[in-house]
């Protein structure tokens, strides 16, 4: 395959692009097309570029070549795709019909918001080079002289772990790509002394407590406005559930597919009264640590304000949908109020919740939250109120001890165990 000028390259881009988004919207997984790949794309110069945006990746992203598709996109070095071939060099596919298919398997090898992360290390590397005056066709494969001054580069930047993540990221692009990538002891060496002159660390992110919620719903209006029910629902769902937001939220409305977000036929059919109490079980399809497995989610009518069945049948009273459509419906979908009397319903986007629940917060006179907030509150609340490490690993799914980076305010999460001790050894004393 030859070169044919940017022009070829863009038309190509947009024909993959549209068949990726195409079978990315049908539920379950999406089949290979087998259709020709695009020719590969080398990014143009960097040279003067910003840490923010880059002039030409601007160009890039009107052109169909996304921070999403980036990595698949971009070559690491110049010239016509790689042919499937043998181990003598025999080329048995030379329509490229096979690779083309190979090709799109590889881009849902990743997820979108991991390429998206990456695009931002390929970017960086690409400017790197261009500043140091290095050829194109001198850095694929990358030698070890050349990571080292990567490395270096960032001194007084950024954390370590943040400079190896890139280099992790640079380590898939040339990968994905099929050149090889080697692992220099000297390059290990220079992160660990970058440690010593890296920047102090960001401070921790916040939990959303139960104070936030109440300041959230005051300014909301649940009982009548669709969305507000929505997003009042969804995030007493996440913090009771100790959920991550990509568990209860689409990455945007259109991007919502049934294999991956949870949906109204995801919710028990019958609830399970236990101990008196009312409990709600939802089924997710998808995890970021369970994958395909999913797992099981519960929240219990508790009563009061913040009670999270409560908020999700008022959400469901606001935003019906017919049980035929319950198997494609996502969890969270509103009713639009733009569209009075229409029984269309949108899938609840991670920023459109974001977006409502952060300027009710503002206006309570309170700072925004980030998305992870409700995970990490979710996890200290039930820390706090006494639950042992144990059970809020079950609830939120955590395997190993990740948990405790979720957890905030460590005294008062470990006061019961010091007044258990004290009270010990006060009763041990001596009379």
């Amino acid at each position: 395959m030859t070169y044919g000028g940017l022009n070829q390259v863009l038309n190509e881009h947009r024909a993959v692009d549209k068949r990726r988004r195409a079978s990315s919207s049908v539920a379950g997984a999406p089949m290979p097309t087998g259709q020709h790949t695009p020719t590969p794309f080398f990014p143009p110069s960097i040279r003067g570029a910003t840490d923010d945006l880059p002039s030409h990746v601007a160009i890039c992203e009107e052109r169909y070549i996304t921070a999403s598709n980036r990595i698949f996109r971009w070559a690491p070095s110049p010239g016509p795709a790689s042919s499937l071939s043998t181990s003598s060099g025999l080329n048995f596919d030379p329509s490229g019909l096979m690779r083309g298919a190979v090709t799109e398997v590889l881009e849902f090898s990743l997820e979108e918001s991991t390429c998206v992360s990456y695009s931002t290390a390929i970017i960086k590397y690409c400017a790197f080079c261009d500043s140091a005056g290095i050829p194109i066709q001198d850095r694929c494969p990358p030698s070890s002289g050349l990571l080292l001054a990567f490395v270096s580069s960032f001194v007084a930047k950024i954390r370590a772990d943040t400079a190896k993540k890139y280099l992790g990221a640079v380590a898939t692009w040339h990968r994905l790509w099929g050149h090889d990538w080697v692992i220099f002891p000297q390059v290990t060496y220079a992160l660990r002394g970058l440690k010593h002159f890296q920047p102090p660390a960001n401070d921790l992110r916040p939990p959303i407590l139960a104070a936030h919620l109440h300041a959230v719903k005051a300014h909301l209006d649940i009982d009548s406005d669709p969305l507000h029910a929505a997003v009042w629902a969804c995030s007493l769902f996440s913090w009771w559930a100790v959920c991550r937001l990509a568990e209860t939220t689409s990455p945007s409305t259109p991007s919502f597919t049934p294999s991956r977000n949870a949906t109204r036929a995801s919710v028990q059919a019958h609830r399970q009264i236990l101990g008196g109490k009312e409990i709600v079980r939802v089924d997710l399809p998808w995890t970021k640590t369970t994958k395909e497995k999913g797992q099981q989610k519960h929240v219990v009518k508790v009563g009061g304000a913040l009670c999270p069945v409560e908020a999700f049948d008022n959400h469901l009273r606001l935003s019906p949908v017919p049980v035929s459509e319950l198997s494609t419906t996502a969890l969270f979908a509103f009713r639009s109020s733009s569209m009075p009397g229409s029984t269309l319903v949108l899938p609840l986007s991670k920023t459109k919740f974001l977006t409502t629940f952060n300027a009710a917060l503002v206006r309570s006179g309170q700072e925004a939250f980030q998305g992870h907030s409700f995970r990490i509150g979710g996890a200290t609340m039930y820390w706090h109120t006494g639950t042992d490490i144990k059970s809020i690993k079950l609830i939120g799914g955590w395997k190993g001890n990740s948990v405790l980076k979720y957890l905030r305010e460590y005294a008062r999460g470990l006061l019961p165990a010091h007044e258990r001790a004290a009270a010990a050894i006060a009763e041990a004393a001596p009379t």
